[in-house]
């Protein structure tokens, strides 16, 4: 009998391909999750009663803790403290890790999500993708594409709602990349204001514990 629920395991495995397994922290994964799963099930022509006994393999971290603990095998059936079905099971999954609030908060973080003072654009894009997953990826690309514009600092963002302005149909990925060149000519122009008040100091003669605080040039729209 293990010998078969180890080689079904294997086999769903198959069928959910990269999918992450689900920890709790991503709330519209487990939407996703699944329906992966029932498929990998159908697929493999699995049975609700060994389902039960499976969906435990394709959890993670604090989820999957927490599920051991309320299977029959390690407390026994307690009505209301443990699962004794794969209904049962289902509906544990969802009424921990896919309440309203966690989606909403979900939702909220990624519609709201700007790029922080230590990010590049890549970095914020990348970050925005991950929480867009954490979410379900319930927002269409082009919203995805507006919230990533209008997460950026204001001497780039700019720039970027012109460019996606005369290019209304370019992707996410282009308009990154755009974003990456307006971010590298930013750096390298402030560089070059730093450099030139260091000499200017050091030409007048005057000592000075200060830095010289750079100031962001605007530049036009290429």
């Amino acid at each position: 009998m293990a010998r078969r629920m180890a080689r079904l395991s294997q086999n769903m495995s198959h069928s959910f391909g990269g999918f992450p397994r689900i920890t709790g922290k991503k709330p519209f994964l487990v939407f996703a999750f699944l329906r992966r799963f029932v498929k990998a099930a159908n697929d493999n022509d699995v049975s609700e009663g060994r389902a039960l006994y499976l969906l435990g393999n394709f959890l993670a971290g604090e989820a999957e803790i927490r599920f051991s603990k309320v299977m029959p095998d390690s407390a026994g059936h307690i009505p209301g403290r443990t699962v004794s079905s794969y209904p049962e099971a289902v509906h544990w999954l969802l009424t921990n890790y896919a309440e309203p609030q966690a989606l909403n908060q979900a939702v909220a973080a990624c519609t709201r999500a700007t790029m922080a003072v230590s990010e590049t654009p890549e970095g914020f894009a990348q970050r925005l993708r991950e929480l867009g997953e954490a979410c379900g990826n319930v927002h269409e690309d082009d919203r995805v594409k507006m919230t990533f514009i209008q997460g950026l600092p204001d001497h780039i963002r700019m720039d970027c709602e012109i460019y996606n302005l005369d290019n209304p149909s370019f992707t996410l990925q282009q308009v990154l990349t755009y974003a990456n060149g307006k971010f590298r000519l930013y750096q390298a122009l402030n560089k070059t204001t730093v450099t030139e008040a260091l000499y200017q100091d050091e030409a007048s003669g005057e000592e000075t514990d200060e830095e010289p605080k750079p100031t962001w040039v605007t530049v036009g729209n290429e």
